[in-house]
């Protein structure tokens, strides 16, 4: 009879942990979820993250969604016929950073914005696929960041090896080739 316990209480445990380790890799975002300045929100690869209809990851702090190949990082809508707002990316931090590596967005309003006058030192999206936003906003905008141009303070903005396929709209990359931000755009596929 004790051992039908200890296989039983053995069998829970096991069962448990698989629920919350799933559970774990599964964020949902409903309303406007704020990551403050001096936080960060990451997930681990393989994790989904999900959008309430109308839902925006409001970024103030920093950034890291990095997946790997194998286990790629998938954000999607929990509505299709409503969907989320996506991320964006406010306010000046300097000691913030934004990653973006191995990422699968599907479906969003505007997947990714960089609100006017944002600024972080670094910016590094690798690997990065929007698809299936049929919307008139473009599926990533940069705006104008504020730049601090003593010292030669410069913004290492990277977008590499990444795809915007099917979509109604496009990139929009404000103030290339000015002063104070550095863009590294290579392996791009429409």
């Amino acid at each position: 009879m004790n051992l039908i316990r200890i296989k039983l209480f053995i069998l829970i445990s096991i069962v448990s942990f698989v629920g919350s380790a799933y559970a774990q890799n599964d964020v949902k975002i409903e309303g406007r979820m704020v990551v403050d300045e001096g936080k960060i929100f990451s997930l681990k690869p393989g994790s989904k993250l999900v959008f309430a209809p109308g839902a925006v990851l409001y970024v103030l702090g920093g950034l890291e969604l990095e997946g790997t190949e194998n286990q790629p990082i998938q954000i999607i809508n929990e509505d299709k016929e409503n969907p989320g707002l996506g991320i964006q990316i406010a306010g000046v931090n300097e000691e913030a950073k934004i990653t973006i590596r191995n990422v699968a967005m599907n479906g969003f309003l505007l997947p990714l914005r960089f609100d006017p006058f944002w600024y972080r030192s670094q910016v590094n999206i690798d690997n990065f696929n929007i698809s299936n936003s049929h919307f008139i906003e473009p599926v990533l905008y940069v705006a104008s960041p504020l730049t601090d141009l003593r010292n030669n303070k410069q913004i290492q903005f990277s977008l590499t090896n990444s795809m915007f396929i099917n979509n109604s709209s496009g990139v929009i990359i404000e103030n290339v080739g000015s002063d104070g931000i550095y863009y590294n755009l290579d392996k791009l596929y429409f």
